[in-house]
This record gives C-alpha cells, structure tokens and sequence, in this order.
C-alpha cells in the first residue's frame, strides 16, 4: 500500500458525483458553476501555499545561519514543507483537471 495522497480528501474532480461528465455529454449549468469554483480555489489556495513554503524556507535558512538550527528543527520543517508541496501539487491537479473540462467540454444549451 502507498503512502497517503491529498486527493483522497480532496474534491475530486473526475470522480465527484455531479462532476463526472460521460463521454460526449454536455456540461450543465451547475456543474459549469462548482468547476469553475473548483479551478478559483485551486489556483488561490496554490499561490497561498507556495509561498508559504518560501516563507518557510526563508526562516529555515535564517535559523541555519545564526547556529540555531538542531536536528529535529530541521527534520520537522523538512516533513512539513514536503507535506505543503504534495498538497500544493494535488491542489494544482484538480484545478487543471477543473480547467480542462471548461474548456474541452461542450456545455448544455440553456433555453430561456
């Protein structure tokens, strides 16, 4: 068995019920709507943790430098900036995966 990945509690995308689109169907309204959202959140939630990890990053470099950096520091930081960066990517592959649908997809005709 592999490790944990963020998808599992992440929206997912391509498996979300509401979400999945068959194969040369339209997209309703509604689910226009929740990917559009999906691909906002991802690409703000993203640029909040990337440079979250360069703050943290920064820090780490400033503790290594004045002497003050001890193992545990430094393997703490290490195991939380790995954690943030799988999450960044996992966030980054449902806003593509929301991106791609709007923009592939063809999308129900709305009649007034």
């Amino acid at each position: 068995m592999s490790g944990p990945h963020w998808n599992a509690i992440l929206h997912d995308v391509e498996m979300s019920p509401g979400m999945a689109i068959v194969r040369d169907s339209a997209l309703t309204v509604e689910q226009v709507q929740k990917l559009e959202i999906v691909e906002e959140a991802a690409g703000q939630y993203g640029d909040s943790i990337v440079y979250g990890i360069a703050a943290v990053g920064e820090l780490l470099v400033r503790a290594a430098e004045s002497g003050e950096l001890d193992k545990d520091l430094a393997m703490g930081t290490g195991w939380l900036i790995e954690s943030l960066a799988r999450l960044a990517g996992a966030i980054h592959e449902q806003g593509a995966a929301a991106g791609y649908k709007l923009r592939n997809s063809p999308r129900e005709v709305v009649k007034p």
